[in-house]
């Protein structure tokens, strides 16, 4: 039989044990897998950040989601942006060593989008819920990060430097 590595747990061989099978599991410790720099070193246990597309040192990843339905649009730019529409964008900012160094929510507003009622016309309170909605449907963003209202044809140079990544 063989032995497999899963999210940091060695699962071990099948061993009979008063008459009955036994698998072992043990806990590993992660191991450096290339040594090429010190900042290439990689950890077995952050496999799944690459599987997830996270960027190289000093990059930025970003996501548009059509608001209410949260449906990602692909390959986007501000042309995707429908002044009766409402939008997130979801970015995350990665340092030279390539540890996350920001993350956050733009809620964009577009001109012509009608709040709801229970908002009150309050377009902060309308980004507060919008980014409760995002963070209950895509575990991935965390409960920490920089939330921003973004208004049309009033968008802040951080929210623009989204698109570029899109």
């Amino acid at each position: 039989s063989e032995e497999f590595i899963l999210r940091g747990f060695q699962i071990g061989k099948w061993k009979e044990f008063d008459d009955d099978y036994q698998l072992t599991v043990t806990r590993v410790k992660p191991e450096i897998k290339s040594v090429s720099s010190p900042t290439e070193a990689k950890s077995n246990l952050d496999e799944y950040i690459d599987e997830e597309g996270a960027e190289e040192d000093g990059d930025v990843q970003a996501t548009l989601y059509e608001y209410p339905e949260l449906e990602t649009i692909e390959n986007f730019t501000t042309d995707d942006l429908f002044p009766d529409k409402a939008y997130v964008l979801h970015v995350i900012e990665y340092g030279e060593g390539g540890e996350e160094t920001d993350r956050r929510l733009h809620v964009w507003i577009g001109e012509e989008f009608e709040l709801p009622e229970e908002c009150d016309g309050n377009a902060e309170s309308f980004a507060k819920q919008v980014a409760e909605d995002t963070r209950r449907k895509f575990s991935n963003i965390g409960r920490r990060f920089g939330l921003f209202v973004e208004r049309e044809d009033e968008e802040s140079e951080a929210f623009l430097d989204g698109f570029k990544e899109g």
